[in-house]
């Protein structure tokens, strides 16, 4: 005998962007924007950014972008002698590219 357990539920929907700007996209959601860019044949801009949704190599890429974008943050805030954690930066980056990132969901919608 064989059980699943399918759990179910809902997330904020700013979480939700900074997930899918942080490279952690659900393949079914990949495919549904897929399906979308096919159907309304939309140009290389709208396919660029939307690219680190809708492949699996554009979300490693957009993971291992915000990581060099923390790790220049840092090395920007030690020489100005600041300092803020890891989890505020990866926040505030996250928040400016999830914008752009709505943008084009938007746009494709």
């Amino acid at each position: 005998m064989c059980q699943i357990k399918i759990i179910l539920y809902e997330k904020p929907e700013k979480e939700f962007y900074f997930d899918l700007t942080d490279g952690k996209c659900p393949p079914a959601l990949a495919s549904y924007f897929r399906r979308l860019m096919t159907e309304k044949s939309v140009g290389i801009e709208e396919m660029h950014a939307l690219s680190a949704i809708t492949t699996a190599k554009g979300r490693q890429q957009a993971n291992q972008m915000i990581t060099r974008a923390i790790k220049m943050y840092e090395l920007a805030l030690q020489e100005e002698n600041g300092w803020k954690p890891k989890k505020q930066l990866r926040e505030e980056i996250l928040a400016k590219r999830a914008g752009t990132l709505i943008e084009a969901i938007s746009g494709l919608l």
